[in-house]
């Protein structure tokens, strides 16, 4: 096929893509064409609505195009909207920024590039104040957690409601594999909530049948 001919049939079906999200998927859900083809992973018809004026910052409940692509696991739409200069602060109606989410989902790959875009680990949700490894370890995300801490996360900071820190968020959850790594990771056992309960406590008050109950009581009974 010749392939100046071949380019131009390309460019064609991405337009077409584009012009597509832009007829159809607009007044569906509240979604805008942009969000549904973050939501796709269509980068194609990303580039084009966004050469065509699309705002790039426009969005719904759920969120900015770049939230429903993190929220979907769509890393090559997130590198298409970050590279656009995609607001990684930006939030959804739960006040969750794209990391948050991306911690809530464990993306692992939508961590690692909204942090290289500089997002904000420090970011705390509008509603508790609970931090992103906070978030990650209510989900049980342990290669989310590494990833994190790695970036720098504080894993002493606690919530603005109860004082809980990530460690208690993830033994309240059940997650084993996270206290393991949390632990591994230097969290402090001894630590207290607003109501003075460690991290014990709410393994204690949580988890009695959970399977590996001793095994991880013995790891947060403090000394």
């Amino acid at each position: 096929m010749n392939r100046t001919f071949y380019g131009f049939a390309i460019a064609i079906v991405v337009l077409a893509g584009a012009l597509y999200y832009a007829a159809f998927y607009e007044p569906r859900g509240g979604m805008n064409p942009l969000m549904r083809a973050a939501a796709d992973g269509n980068t194609e018809a990303i580039r084009e609505l966004l050469k065509a004026g699309a705002d790039i910052e426009a969005g719904n409940k759920d969120g900015t195009a770049l939230i429903v692509a993190v929220n979907k696991g769509q890393t090559g739409a997130i590198r298409e909207l970050l590279k656009a200069g995609a607001d990684t602060e930006a939030r959804d109606n739960e006040g969750l920024t794209a990391l948050m989410v991306a911690a809530f989902r464990g993306h692992t790959k939508a961590i690692k590039a909204l942090l290289k875009a500089g997002a904000d680990i420090k970011a705390r949700d509008s509603e508790y104040g609970f931090t992103v490894l906070m978030v990650a370890a209510s989900d049980g995300h342990v290669e989310t957690i590494r990833e994190l801490l790695k970036a720098g996360a504080d894993i002493e900071a606690k919530d603005n409601k109860y004082g809980l820190t990530a460690l208690m968020v993830a033994a309240a959850n059940g997650h084993t594999e996270v206290i393991r790594k949390l632990l591994k990771a230097g969290a402090d056992i001894e630590a207290k909530d607003n109501d003075s309960r460690t991290a014990f406590f709410w393994w204690q008050t949580t988890q009695k049948d959970h399977p590996d109950y001793e095994q991880i009581a013995d790891l947060l009974r403090p000394r």
